[in-house]
């Protein structure tokens, strides 16, 4: 048999590309299991239910277009309240500034109609291009402020006259499915995201002792980089999860800075784990026995949170005292070395920040006031925002011009396909891939619909019949949205099949017009595709260069600036590295020693912030400050790093007790960017 995914095409042939990558999503099809958790399967119930209820509603209020309700109701469905309410608010809100924007449009190009669809296209483009630099659900409120101008507009400016009517409408059945959704989903989905928090918070506790456990067991050594990366992108996606919960409930609302300080604890701990990891396990000559000892101890602390008992603080006084008499050793020592004190700081900072998210649980879990008020950094793609706003405009004026030149009367809806694909393909990590998955399931869901309207719904009479003709498509479409495999071709089937659909009352069956409606979605979602894989296509070594160029322009404006906030520059940092595993493939030699350059860069530039943030904090002298400033206004060599290291660690051997703490954390610090430079390039650069 001819395995389709060796099929040869040339890499320059869009056409042939698209085909590669269709076989590819077919191919996924086949290989995806027949998973049915519970909780899927309830999802699933309760998610149909909600759109049948909107549908219902639609039809006793006697509103235009009802099958809007159920695409709402599809659209904003998730398997946590907090997530159907954010997105339901959001949704509201983007639909409201939409219709403004519609009546808007329609009454200045009422009187010119042919300027209509342009304009259309460069609103839609920039709420496409705002949506890809957004997170979470503002970025959706950004999409529905897109594609609803289309929605009403099309409709709207072939009657001007009645724009106001049509806008008021279409808002009202949007309404209905915003507040159907909300009504099944607080009766019957409980407050999950609000239960989740403290066991996800727990849960990424023990994942970074775990790390540690290896660390200090000297098997962190053959980890890859994209085990940390991993562990880190599972840690940061807490920060959305409390954001859901917090639309939910107003306890996680007051209490969201103790989540996010323990976050920031988290990332700092893997930060300095993976410095442990790089350093000889002979480092402490002077204290031979502390590796294993504290080893044992930070094992003590996992096994009480694993069988989700209370952890002492006398634990963590314990190891800093243990701690603090190893530091005794190493500075008395004449023959103490930076590899020593590197790695006794990057402990004392494992064993501070594992700390500090234990007490940032402990005080979430008994509703008191954070230690510390965090914020969370992320990076803003604007080059993605720029392309992702060129190719929506792209689709919509080719959509418009291909429906004129081609005199297809009747496709004037192509522009609206391709304008909500469009935008909803920006709110995927990687839209060129999505795009096909997402034509597919837009065409299955199109061909569905033709099923379901006249060889099922043409032979029954009533509500509760029609309900039962339909409710299978949709139970199948959100139970495959369960299965990452199949997630993507799901999306655009559920929407899509509603769509095509299009259940009125009374119910009409023109298969002429159901047919070209069909089309219309199918070549539409064909543009889209398209567009996105031919329009400014991704180069991945183009893409992964930028990425290490921005985390060496972190690199280089921690150099040249005063030390930022440490919690923002580290989980933007992060962030960036997330964004470049998921474009490599971790598991190829290449791949790996691309995130293990992109890694190192980013130690470097957190040690060197770590640095300066120590001297600033710290009663210091002027030249120890000077001598740090002299080291990293410029791109040292790693000699210049580790002359600096001993400058600052001899200085802080005989300065006060206050200041030398100080001084000691910025001389391992100095020492660990040295080794850094020494083993990835001989100079800090910017790639």
């Amino acid at each position: 048999m001819t395995d389709v995914l060796a099929l040869q095409t040339n890499p320059a042939d869009p056409p042939a590309k698209i085909r590669h990558h269709v076989f590819r999503v077919f191919a996924k099809l086949r290989a995806a299991p027949p998973t049915l958790p519970v909780s899927a399967l309830y999802f699933a119930l309760t998610t149909t239910f909600a759109a049948l209820l909107a549908l219902f509603v639609a039809f006793w209020l006697q509103l235009d277009s009802p099958s809007s309700a159920m695409v709402t109701v599809l659209i904003v469905a998730a398997p946590v309240r907090g997530m159907v309410l954010s997105k339901s608010l959001y949704r509201m809100l983007g639909t409201f500034v939409g219709g403004g924007v519609a009546l808007l449009l329609v009454d200045l190009c009422g009187q010119n109609s042919e300027i209509f669809i342009p304009a259309l296209a460069v609103w839609v483009a920039l709420c496409t291009a705002l949506a890809t630099m957004l997170r979470n659900f503002r970025a959706y409120a950004a999409v529905l402020a897109g594609y609803t101008v289309p929605l009403i507009g099309l409709s709207a400016i072939q009657a001007p006259e009645h724009a106001w009517d049509i806008t008021i409408a279409r808002v009202a059945v949007i309404t209905v499915g915003i507040v159907c959704a909300g009504v099944v989903t607080s009766v019957f989905l409980p407050g999950g995201a609000r239960r989740d928090l403290a066991p996800r918070l727990r849960g990424a506790i023990l994942l970074t002792l775990s790390l540690a456990h290896d660390a200090l067991n000297g098997a962190a050594e053959a980890l890859p980089e994209s085990r940390y990366v991993e562990a880190t992108g599972r840690i940061l996606g807490i920060d959305s999860l409390i954001e859901f919960a917090a639309t939910e409930s107003p306890r996680v609302a007051r209490r969201a800075n103790a989540l996010r300080s323990a976050i920031s604890a988290l990332i700092a701990a893997i930060t300095a784990l993976r410095a442990i990891a790089d350093l000889p396990p002979n480092s402490l000559t002077e204290d031979p026995e502390l590796v294993a000892d504290m080893r044992d101890r930070l094992d003590g602390v996992a096994l009480r949170l694993g069988h989700g008992d209370a952890v002492p603080a006398e634990s963590f006084v314990e190891m800093r005292a243990r701690l603090a008499l190893a530091g005794d050793r190493v500075e008395q020592s004449p023959s103490s070395s930076l590899e020593a004190l590197q790695f006794l700081d990057n402990l004392d900072e494992l064993v501070t920040q594992i700390d500090a998210a234990r007490l940032d649980l402990d005080a979430f879990v008994a509703d008191r006031p954070a230690r510390t008020i965090v914020s969370i950094g992320y990076p803003v793609d604007f080059r993605a925002a720029l392309r992702n706003g060129f190719r929506a405009f792209l689709g919509i004026v080719a959509a418009g011009a291909f429906c004129y030149v081609t005199g297809w009367s009747d496709a004037a809806q192509m522009p609206l396909a391709v304008a909500v694909i469009c935008s909803l393909l920006a709110l995927q990590p990687n839209p060129a891939v999505a795009s096909i998955a997402f034509a597919i399931g837009v065409c299955v869901g199109d061909i569905a619909a033709l099923f379901c309207q006249f060889f099922l719904l043409s032979r029954v009479d009533g509500f509760p019949l029609l309900a039962m003709c339909v409710a299978p498509f949709l139970m199948a479409g959100l139970l495959a949205t369960a299965n990452p495999r199949l997630a993507g071709v799901a999306s655009g089937f559920r929407i899509f099949f509603v769509v095509a659909l299009a259940p009125t009352n009374p119910m009409t069956f023109n298969a002429a017009s159901a047919l070209n409606n069909a089309l219309v979605s199918m070549v539409g979602a064909i543009f889209a595709a398209y567009v996105y894989r031919a329009v400014l296509p991704t180069n991945l070594r183009v893409e992964t260069a930028r990425l290490l160029r921005a985390i060496s322009a972190e690199l280089a404006q921690i150099r040249n600036r005063p030390a930022g906030d440490r919690a923002v520059t580290e989980s933007r940092i992060y962030h960036r590295l997330i964004q470049l595993a998921t474009r490599l493939d971790a598991t190829a030699p290449e791949g790996q020693e691309l995130l293990a350059k992109a890694y190192a860069e980013s130690r470097m530039a957190l040690a060197l912030q770590r640095a300066r943030a120590a001297l600033n904090e710290a009663d210091v002298t002027n030249s120890a400050r000077d001598l740090l400033e002299k080291a990293i206004s410029v791109s040292p060599s790693a000699a210049d790093l580790s002359k600096a290291a001993h400058a600052l660690a001899a200085i802080g051997r005989v300065a006060t007790p206050l200041s030398r703490q100080a001084l000691i954390r910025a001389a391992a610090a100095l020492a660990e960017a040295a080794t850094l430079v020494a083993v990835s390039s001989n100079q800090l650069r910017v790639v």
